[in-house]
């Protein structure tokens, strides 16, 4: 009989494996995190900017 005892074979394995994330991911979400951030940052500067004129 293949698989463990309990009649799993390899699931367990592959859901602890499954919970890294890739490295492309990171990088992605990581841009997307600093787009954010300079999209917001230039709002707040034109922001501040029409009110003073």
């Amino acid at each position: 009989m293949l698989g463990n005892a309990d009649g799993f074979s390899g699931a367990r394995y592959s859901l602890l494996s499954a919970a890294v994330p890739e490295p492309a991911t990171w990088t992605l979400m990581i841009l997307g995190f600093g787009v954010v951030g300079y999209t917001l940052r230039q709002r707040k500067a034109r922001f501040t900017g029409a009110q003073l004129g």
